[in-house]
């Protein structure tokens, strides 16, 4: 797992580290544009080696450096990169094979979830009469890719040959379902536990699509009862099932892999979380990561999330989870010295109002921008010298067109300006 990150002329900041990372949660807010996603991203380069796209390159001119903690199986490495100008490459610490590696999964923003195994993504493949073929760098799953499955073709003898590496969600849900697969009780149990309140996504019987496309589809069933393909479900749904599907493959491959190696399977698993709450209900990102966590608390690998977000629900859903011995929550925030980033002292915030309004999100109220600007006024207007009836009704009106009329903002202005505001005023 990441226990340490530091950077040097990289990303928004000239300089930045977080140092210690939480053993089981760390939960990355901040404004658009501050470096969440790019926390990510070099979190994945840290972890595997397999550079993104767009790669990772100096943000200003002198020396750039990144530099990583990592813990496998109770060892604490290093991991140090330096930019060398003249080849406008990174010379970084190797990753030894050796030691006890993660699995990593990145699930982004944009819909693409990135894989990477131990066993399957370092070395080379022996083909053939004994050819060596570098083994994929990492698994690249866009949308399309996850569906229909990815591929790869290589030379053998010569020849080009396309090789397989995953099946894709269509072909192994409905072989794993129609075949009895103890995988698919496994994509089950975490489709359950990812699934809105109340609102279980069920699988169906599979279906073929129309007259030409033959395959057998996977389908879902939908809180009303209608069974519809995949495909056409939901886009939460879609992302969630995804997801599901990937990590549900991604560690029975590996754990098949290691017991036919006759080698150890990853003691850990590392998954990073691009805004998780694009496309879920408020409802549904009420619940989501607390469902997560205890979805990969199921006796596989011990399990680190990194989750950048935007949402206040998410935050809120995690504080009766959150535990500071392994957990930790980051704030970048955009100062006059540029992008800063800095491990909060946890407390209960209570509910999503105070979290909109904390330090984490910064909002100075949590209603629109029209009432808020109108709250800002009237209170500039209590205890103003020389107020007139005229004025304070006319303020009155302006509040009551954008706030509730029992809010209490609202109320406390009526009770300051009793002593001018007649009944004629009152809602």
């Amino acid at each position: 797992m990441l226990r340490a990150l530091s950077m040097k002329n990289v990303g928004p900041a000239e300089e930045m580290s977080l140092d210690p990372l939480g053993a089981r949660l760390n939960l990355i807010t901040g404004d658009n544009g501050l470096g969440k996603s790019f926390l990510l991203e070099l979190a994945w380069w840290t972890l595997t080696g397999a550079m993104g796209n767009p790669a990772i390159t100096p943000a200003r001119p002198g020396e750039a450096r990144i530099g990583a903690a990592v813990q496998r199986a109770g060892r604490r490495a290093t991991v140090n990169a330096r930019w060398e100008p003249r080849a406008a490459s990174w010379s970084r610490s190797r990753l030894d094979p050796a030691q006890a590696h993660p699995l990593v999964v990145y699930a982004r923003a944009d819909g693409a979830v990135w894989l990477w195994d131990p066993l399957r993504n370092l070395g080379a493949e022996v083909v053939g009469g004994g050819e060596e073929i570098p083994n994929p760098k990492a698994y690249f799953f866009g949308p399309q890719a996850a569906m229909e499955g990815l591929r790869r073709s290589i030379p053998i003898g010569g020849v080009l040959t396309e090789q397989t590496l995953c099946s894709g969600l269509i072909h192994d849900w409905v072989d794993w379902q129609r075949s009895g697969d103890p995988r698919f009780e496994a994509l089950c149990r975490t489709l359950s536990a990812l699934s809105p309140e109340g609102a279980e996504i069920r699988p169906g019987e599979p279906t073929a699509l129309g007259r030409q496309d033959v395959r057998l589809m996977p389908t879902v069933v939908m809180p009303y009862d209608l069974t519809v393909p995949l495909t056409l479900a939901p886009a939460g749904v879609l992302s969630v099932a995804r997801l599901a599907y990937l990590l549900t493959w991604a560690r029975a491959a590996h754990d098949d892999l290691a017991a036919r190696l006759g080698v150890p399977r990853a003691p850990q698993l590392v998954v990073l979380l691009d805004e998780p709450e694009t496309h879920l209900h408020p409802r549904w990102q009420r619940t989501y990561l607390p469902s997560l966590l205890r979805s990969l608390e199921d006796g596989g690998p011990a399990a680190q999330l990194l989750v950048a977000t935007h949402s206040p629900l998410v935050l809120a859903s995690i504080e009766p989870h959150f535990d500071e011995a392994q957990d930790a929550l980051w704030k970048l925030d955009l100062t006059a010295g540029g992008v800063e980033i800095a491990r909060d002292h946890w407390h209960l915030r209570g509910n999503v109002s105070a979290w909109l309004r904390s330090d984490v999100f910064d909002l100075g109220d949590d209603r629109s921008v029209e009432a808020e600007a109108a709250l800002a006024a009237a209170a500039r207007l209590i205890g103003a010298p020389g107020l007139s009836r005229a004025d304070a009704l006319t303020m009155s009106r302006r509040l009551l067109k954008l706030l509730n009329p029992n809010d209490p903002r609202y109320l406390s202005w009526r009770h300051h300006m009793r002593h001018l505001l007649d009944d004629e005023a009152a809602p």
